[in-house]
């Protein structure tokens, strides 16, 4: 496997690439740095720590306005520590950065700095670019082309409003998303897929058709996009594609649908979620995020809106892209992965 930097920025937790920082009892910020890098199972790891001596961050601090002195000092070291971590690597060639953040304590400013550093790099390679052993997808890039053709059909004529709105992945794009997603997952990454608000179907076909998934499952609340995605999947059985699918479990495929809530839905044995959830409430999306802690270790939920603070510290994060039908730009996605 090429060598590859996975650095992960942790504002006041351990782990990879840390920015940990407490301010001691005199409100004095005497900072310190360790820097190290080691080999892994999975490429190099640079660990960069800034640390205080002593006490602990105060809850002034921690909870301070964007304009505080100390807080622009913290979000600006925080920023010329990454651009010199992104230096190092390119000056040593790594082929690939991945960059992964997290946050361990309920920290506004820390979490809104750390977002948008994750928007600033997602259309570029700085999240999780190709490497040079990466050429080749591991999906069949011929039988992806024959996929969307297969698919490709109207939108139902479904009149809904408010959060019931349907947008479909490209194909390509989304088997493209999930390849980048699965080549570097941690432990057993093709355990399950599930789509939660699946609409009709696409991205749970393209997960069966193309990725060695033990299981593929999209939940709908809408009964009319779960009968349009039980027909898309007829389609997909007809064609003679699902036959070539390198899915684990052969089986029909208009089964791999449910009509159901995804708050009552138990999808805690995900290894890969995806949310297509631009139109969701706010409500539904912080269910969806508390809902999240239950997955294991190394599960990767995607979604099209931020997790709330207050479930920060059970992930780390970074940014994907993917084409969608409702628009000609790239959708910004997050991913999130359970630590």
């Amino acid at each position: 496997m090429m060598p590859c930097i996975p650095p992960v920025c942790e504002c006041w937790g351990a782990g990879p690439w840390r920015a940990a920082k407490d301010v001691a009892p005199s409100e004095q910020l005497e900072l310190s740095q360790i820097c190290e890098v080691k080999a892994t199972s999975s490429g190099t790891q640079l660990i960069r720590s800034l640390l205080c001596e002593g006490g602990f961050m105060s809850a002034t601090l921690r909870w301070g306005d964007f304009e505080d002195g100390t807080v622009k000092a913290l979000r600006l070291h925080m920023h010329m520590l990454e651009m010199e971590a992104r230096a190092w690597a390119s000056c040593h060639k790594f082929p690939l950065i991945e960059v992964w953040r997290g946050l361990r304590e309920n920290c506004p400013w820390a979490q809104k700095g750390a977002e948008n550093s994750v928007a600033a790099y997602r259309f570029g390679p700085g999240h999780a670019a190709a490497a040079a052993a990466e050429v080749w997808p591991l999906f069949d890039p011929g039988h992806c082309r024959s996929l969307a053709e297969a698919l490709d059909q109207p939108r139902p004529h479904v009149q809904l409003q408010g959060a019931l709105q349907e947008g479909n992945v490209q194909v390509e794009a989304f088997a493209y998303l999930l390849d980048r997603v699965c080549r570097r997952g941690v432990g057993d990454i093709f355990r399950r897929f599930v789509d939660l608000g699946s609409g009709r179907g696409l991205a749970v076909l393209i997960a069966h058709a193309l990725f060695p998934f033990r299981d593929c499952v999209g939940v709908e609340i809408c009964k009319e996009f779960n009968d349009s995605a039980r027909s898309l999947a007829k389609r997909y059985a007809d064609t003679g594609l699902a036959k070539f699918s390198k899915a684990k479990k052969k089986l029909d495929p208009t089964s791999m649908f449910v009509e159901g809530d995804l708050r009552d839905f138990d999808w805690s044995d995900a290894s890969v979620a995806f949310a297509n959830c631009v139109t969701w409430p706010v409500t539904l999306v912080a269910a969806m995020a508390r809902k999240a802690l239950r997955l294991r270790v190394g599960a990767v939920l995607l979604t099209s809106k931020r997790f709330p603070n207050d479930v920060m510290r059970g992930f780390d994060f970074r940014g994907e892209a993917c084409m969608g039908d409702w628009t000609p730009y790239a959708v910004e996605l997050w991913a999130y992965q359970r630590i």
